[in-house]
């Protein structure tokens, strides 16, 4: 039982050191928790466990319809991205009384030293719309951010319930302060289909990317 990544460390090592268990069962991912490459809090926790003997089964996140993966592109020079020449907001449909949410990372994350990242200079900001029927209107936006130090990762997220009825939500992608394009990993959540623009390929999430993790999918 845990809500943070020092609570899942505990929890992990409890089950291992004091409940003795030889498999761990796991059906949780993490967004923006690691670089998508094997490393992070999470990542660490597997590797862990795995070196005492734990063979660590792991759901692959089930997120292939939600997931958009791109390099920044801004063919019109306004510091937005373009995720077609024609097209700033990437859009996906939710139902009534339904939780919005959406996490970005970057290929900025640095080392990892077994604690923190080593932090990410490239800046970007995340904004999130909300199609009223005639235009999009703005809701909220994430601008953490990222100058190059210690623990300044390459990530923005954003979260709300909001309205009644169905509709349709958009992400959009604003170069805040970057010296190169970054490519960028998009996760949503409450899709009644797939996010436009849909990118299946790596949409694993925390831990499933781990070398350790014996990681598990399904198809339809």
């Amino acid at each position: 039982n845990f809500n943070t990544d020092v609570e899942h460390h505990n929890a992990v090592e409890w089950l291992v050191d004091e409940a003795g268990v030889d498999v761990i069962s796991y059906s949780v991912g993490w967004t923006n928790a690691g670089d998508g490459r094997g490393t992070g809090p999470i990542n660490d926790d597997v590797k862990s466990a795995a070196q005492k003997g734990v063979v660590w089964a792991g759901s692959a996140g089930n997120y292939a319809l939600d997931h958009w993966e791109g390099t920044f592109q801004d063919s019109d020079g306004d510091g937005w991205h373009n995720f077609t020449p024609a097209d700033e907001i990437l859009n996906w449909s939710v139902s009534a009384f339904d939780d919005v949410s959406a996490w970005l990372s970057w290929d900025d994350f640095g080392s990892w030293d077994g604690y923190d990242y080593s932090g990410s200079n490239q800046d970007y900001d995340l904004y999130l719309y909300m199609w009223t029927g005639s235009s999009w209107r703005f809701v909220d936006k994430s601008t953490y951010a990222q100058t190059g130090l210690r623990g300044e990762w390459p990530t923005e997220d954003l979260s709300t319930w909001y309205g009644y009825s169905a509709t349709n939500w958009g992400i959009a992608i604003k170069k805040k302060s970057a010296t190169r394009d970054c490519t960028f990993d998009l996760f949503t959540m409450g899709n009644t289909g797939a996010v436009e623009y849909n990118v299946p390929a790596g949409s694993l999430c925390s831990p499933a990317d781990a070398s350790e993790c014996v990681t598990a999918g399904a198809a339809d």
